[in-house]
């Protein structure tokens, strides 16, 4: 009889956390130690609830820093391809316009029997004055 009274107040007990789970009180039937375990899963489900929240929030945070990153990343692209399409322009003009003029003067130089010896960018010079390129050392 005595097992009998124990496995009911392990029932009762098992029964009454379940009922607290669904929401529902029992609190009058509980024993003080019912009652202070219902009291603890209580606590423990506010706390698990903060922590959900907190992290909830930290996933938007996250979110918005993304969207802004996403959103700088668009704008990189962009500038990326504007500097593309403005070097092939670039490639074009030095194309038309600068090695022909290097080649005349280097082609000049050679016919007077001069050799330059010194080739480079720091070297090469455009006269806005007279449309061309000016061969330097």
């Amino acid at each position: 009889m005595k097992k009998a009274a124990e496995t009911g107040r392990r029932i009762t007990a098992s029964f009454l956390v379940a009922a607290l789970a669904a929401g529902l009180s029992f609190s009058a039937y509980a024993t003080s130690e019912t009652r202070e375990k219902i009291k603890q899963k209580e606590q423990e489900r506010e706390q698990t609830q903060g922590q959900l929240n907190e992290t909830k929030e930290n996933i938007s945070g996250l979110q918005g820093e993304l969207n802004t990153l996403q959103g700088k990343l668009n704008n990189l692209n962009n500038q990326l391809s504007d500097v593309s399409d403005r070097l092939a322009v670039l490639e074009e003009q030095i194309r038309e316009k600068v090695l022909p003029g290097l080649i005349n003067a280097l082609e000049h130089l050679h016919g007077s029997g001069i050799i330059h010896n010194d080739i480079k960018p720091e070297n090469i010079f455009w006269d806005d004055g007279f449309g061309s390129v000016v061969l330097g050392d």
